[in-house]
């Protein structure tokens, strides 16, 4: 079973990239406040480099276990070899 904490952290990231950080860097420059604005696109820079290492992590996870889980099928079709 893939890491449920891992998918739960990566499907957390996904709203706060889409809306949070953008709206709030579109505020600070109707308000001229250009300097904040630019802590808030790197703020999501941020998130978006985050949750691009932990997509790639837990597709190394996934993968590790179909790799995992094939090699033990492999084990059980091949039978043992007489000593």
């Amino acid at each position: 079973m893939v890491d449920a904490h891992l998918v739960a952290r990566v499907c957390h990231l996904l709203p706060l990239l889409s809306c949070r950080w953008t709206e709030k860097a579109s505020s600070a420059l109707k308000q001229n406040r250009k300097e904040i604005a630019l802590g808030h696109l790197r703020a999501r820079k941020q998130l978006e480099d985050i949750l691009v290492k932990r997509s790639k992590a837990l597709e190394n996870l996934e993968s590790t276990l179909w790799t995992v889980e094939h090699a033990a099928g492999d084990v059980e079709v091949i039978p043992p070899h007489p000593s």
